[in-house]
């Protein structure tokens, strides 16, 4: 006859624990909060300090500087401004651990025209030209996503050289799927850059974050993105997406 489960037998076996995937889960939640709060405001706020005290110097004390004191306050401040960039990059990233929106049906060439909007006020002085998809595209994705990968990929595109002068949106029907391709006229990719563009942290003078942000948004939406390279000096970088249906 067996006996009656006892907690304090050593020999029996523990107890299941159904509130622990629930404790994790609100632990997981908490944690990634606090690291969202520390890369979305308190790290950017103390390096736009440290930024803007070293304009300070630059501009109150140079004459007081020899000229290695005012190289070394020139590397301070592009460090800081890197430095601001990527914990820039790692909020972005943090905030892929929250639930992706539901897809939704969203007309490509209106999303774009929004990403071109976004992507001139942050641009830098250089002149680029952006060109939206002149056709209509219904797309299955959630908006913000599609339009945060293509604000990322048109401001990538401008930074990438002084020879970037046309950035372009263009969309093909593929089946029952869209390729959304993003192309440029700046300078081409290394081939031996190439195959890692979208892994964070393999070139120590570029993170990466960026192209890889772009690639996680697209898997969330079901989809992904690769590199190509066109005749001369183009180069683009493809979205696909699956379609979507007109409300």
């Amino acid at each position: 006859m067996s006996r009656p489960h006892n907690p304090m037998d050593a020999n029996s076996p523990p107890a299941a624990d159904d509130a622990a995937p629930a404790r994790d889960g609100d632990r997981a939640a908490r944690l990634l909060a606090v690291l969202q709060k520390a890369l979305g405001h308190e790290l950017p706020n103390v390096l736009v300090g440290v930024q803007g005290l070293a304009r300070l110097v630059e501009l109150e004390e140079a004459e007081r500087l020899s000229a290695d004191g005012r190289a070394y306050l020139g590397r301070l401040a592009a460090g800081a401004g890197r430095a601001h960039a990527l914990v820039t990059a790692l909020a972005e990233v943090a905030r892929l651990g929250r639930p992706y929106p539901a897809a939704e049906p969203v007309d490509l060439a209106e999303v774009a025209a929004e990403a071109v909007a976004e992507a001139k006020q942050l641009a830098t002085p250089r002149a680029v030209d952006y060109h939206g998809p002149e056709q209509s595209v219904i797309l299955s994705a959630p908006r913000p996503a599609l339009r945060k990968a293509l604000v990322l990929l048109l401001r990538r595109a401008a930074a990438a050289g002084k020879g970037c002068r046309r950035v372009e949106v263009t969309a093909r029907v593929v089946g029952n799927r869209a390729e959304v391709r993003v192309a440029d006229d700046g300078p081409a990719v290394p081939p031996e850059k190439a195959g890692r563009l979208f892994e964070p942290f393999t070139d120590p003078d570029d993170p990466g974050l960026d192209l890889f942000l772009v690639a996680q948004l697209a898997e969330g939406w079901g989809g992904g993105a690769r590199a190509e390279s066109g005749p001369g000096p183009r180069k683009a970088i493809v979205l696909t997406c699956p379609v979507g249906r007109a409300v």
